[in-house]
């Protein structure tokens, strides 16, 4: 008899920087997660390439929280002060938007 393989409940992902295209073709624009930063109280941050940053509860699954605004540029950082009363956040160039058609390498 194989062995039965168990899939912890510790196992998930996120799908969180994704901005809806067309209800009609259910499609999304999917942007890159530049940087996760864990809060004192567990909870944690993600920051996409969308100029978004996102608030997650790890043991709910869920999103806790995200701003209203886009940032003009992707979020490339974000950090907590030691005591987690503070969030800060980097904003600039994260080669997103760079198409390498045409790139051959040797």
């Amino acid at each position: 008899m194989a062995p039965v393989r168990r899939v912890s409940s510790k196992n998930f992902s996120f799908r969180c920087h994704r901005e809806k295209v067309s209800d009609r073709d259910n499609a999304d624009n999917v942007y890159s997660v530049n940087r996760i930063a864990i809060h004192p109280s567990g909870i944690f941050t993600t920051a996409g390439s969308d100029g978004m940053y996102n608030f997650w509860d790890k043991e709910s699954k869920q999103r806790v929280w995200k701003p209203l605004h886009k940032t003009n540029a992707p979020i490339t950082v974000t950090a907590f002060n030691r005591t987690g009363t503070m969030m800060a956040y980097g904003v600039g160039y994260d080669w997103s938007k760079v198409r390498w058609a045409g790139v051959t390498t040797k």
